[in-house]
């Protein structure tokens, strides 16, 4: 660097050089015998002696003016220009080359060009010193080598005064490492073991204390209906009914309370066995459900038909009949007391999987929501707003904070459309795994993205690798080096590898 300002300095001063004799006005003559000449005005006044046959110079600006003895006055003029600027610009040049070179003890350009190559010389092998000392520092200041020096002599110190015959003799190193190698792997086997006892028991303190709020909430359901039953029961008895009608409702009751613990159990053990999808088994309820419905009104239609011949039966005034028919119509309406039980139950069941159902969702939807719309904001900006997802984790369409409506993804561009769904299959891998580092798999997710927003996804994609293990499928790798520790494997080369091998 300061050569290159010395050489714009020499630059400088030969160009003002150039340039001042380019304004001075320049009178030549030769003499043809001995004389004096007077100098009035040039660069140079005064008199001088002139001889015969040798050339004679003068200059000056803006004009030169001679007396010539002998001859006359002379006075040579030309246009007037900036030279004193020019002047100036040289004594600003020799100092700016002068306050340079000060420190170098020269200002000839070859002796500074010999200096800058001993220089870089030198400042390669000092950076070549840097090197193998820092590598000997392991990261280290050099200040810390004789607090190092010391605390090593004091450990070897503690360590002769243990085993003061290694002072005479030294242990054989290639033998304690062995047994410290032994002793490191025992002491490892015993910390994979405990760590894996300790994983077994905390799964079965995790499992223990989610049964025990599961029981605790059911217990606490149990004593809401059992209030509620006890506070019907206050009701009823001020009702005013006689002690055969009550009688009758407790009956029904009783038969209610029985039917509903018993659906209530068959449901809490259908949803601790539940698998598969929520949406198929509330479809399968909801069939459930109407055929239900139209055993109910099948029961009722018998019902009209058996009290049709329950009035002809009385009114041929046959006795049997009418106690055979009474008899029916007791079983079919006990019937319908347990389709209906069983309609309620099922609609309880339905209606208790569907608030599961919202409240899994919700529970899932809405981080994976917000996550998606903070990744699509680092990437994108602002202005694409809010992200809203489908209850099949699907991108909807976007809400920007500067418009009152919706945009939907079909007017967004090829590579904004690739970004949505990128940071919404990132949000819902980060929100299922939890703690726990699971892989993700992306195949070609890329193809569109401009540069710069490609490199935020790459600072994107390197902070989810701390808590996930993200697989790409690309043929495009190149558009993946930004990633700082990421493991390129050439499908095509361990395919190739695989058939010579």
């Amino acid at each position: 660097n300061q050569l290159r300002q010395i050489r714009e300095a020499l630059r400088k001063i030969d160009e003002m050089n150039v340039r001042i004799d380019a304004s001075l006005i320049n009178l030549q003559m030769v003499p043809e015998g001995e004389s004096q000449i007077q100098i009035l005005e040039g660069e140079e006044t005064g008199e001088k002696n002139l001889s015969a046959g040798v050339p004679f110079e003068a200059k000056g600006s803006p004009e030169v003016v001679v007396d010539i003895q002998g001859f006359g006055r002379i006075r040579a003029r030309g246009p007037i220009g900036s030279i004193e600027d020019f002047r100036r610009g040289k004594s600003d040049a020799e100092k700016n080359l002068a306050e340079i070179t000060q420190p170098f003890g020269t200002a000839n350009l070859r002796d500074l060009e010999q200096l800058s190559e001993v220089k870089d010389q030198a400042d390669k092998k000092i950076a070549e010193k840097k090197a193998r000392l820092s590598a000997l520092l392991s990261g280290k200041p050099y200040d810390s080598l004789e607090e190092e020096r010391n605390r090593l002599s004091a450990i070897l110190q503690n360590i002769l005064k243990t085993e003061p015959t290694w002072e005479r003799k030294p242990p054989n190193y290639d033998t304690l490492h062995e047994e410290a190698d032994r002793t490191k792997r025992e002491f490892i086997q015993q910390v994979e073991a405990a760590e894996a006892e300790r994983d077994t028991k905390q799964s079965a303190l995790t499992a223990a204390s989610s049964q025990r709020n599961s029981l605790s909430e059911k217990y606490e359901e149990t004593e809401q209906q059992i209030g509620a039953l006890k506070t019907r029961s206050e009701e009823l008895a001020k009702d005013g009914l006689t002690e055969e009608e009550r009688e009758k409702q407790k009956r029904q009751a009783a038969l209610s309370w029985e039917a509903s613990k018993e659906k209530l159990s068959q449901t809490e053990e259908a949803l601790a066995q539940f698998e598969g999808n929520p949406i198929d088994l509330v479809e399968k309820l909801e069939q459930q459900i109407q055929a239900a419905d139209q055993a109910a009104t099948h029961a009722l239609e018998k019902e009209k038909e058996q009290e049709g011949r329950l009035q002809q039966l009385s009114a041929a005034g046959t006795y049997t009949a009418l106690a055979e028919s009474e008899e029916r119509v007791a079983e079919l309406e006990k019937r319908i007391e347990e389709e209906t039980l069983k309609v309620g139950a099922i609609h309880l069941l339905y209606n208790t999987m569907r608030e599961f159902h919202n409240e899994a969702m919700d529970a899932v939807l809405k981080p994976v929501a917000s996550l998606s719309s903070r990744n699509l904001e680092r990437i994108a900006g602002t202005r694409f707003g809010r992200l809203q997802l489908g209850e099949t984790f699907e991108p909807k369409a976007l809400f920007p904070k500067i418009l009152d409506s919706e945009i939907p993804l079909e007017h967004l561009s090829g590579g904004e459309t690739e970004q949505v769904y990128l940071v919404t299959r990132l949000a819902l891998a980060e929100t299922l795994a939890k703690e726990q580092r699971q892989m993700v798999v992306l195949d070609d997710i890329l193809t569109a993205t401009d540069t710069g927003r490609l490199a935020r996804i790459m600072t994107l994609l390197e902070e989810a690798a701390d808590r996930l293990q993200i697989l790409i499928l690309t043929c495009h790798p190149e558009r993946y080096g930004g990633l700082k520790e990421a493991n390129f494997i050439d499908l095509e080369e361990c395919v190739a590898k695989g058939r010579t091998g």
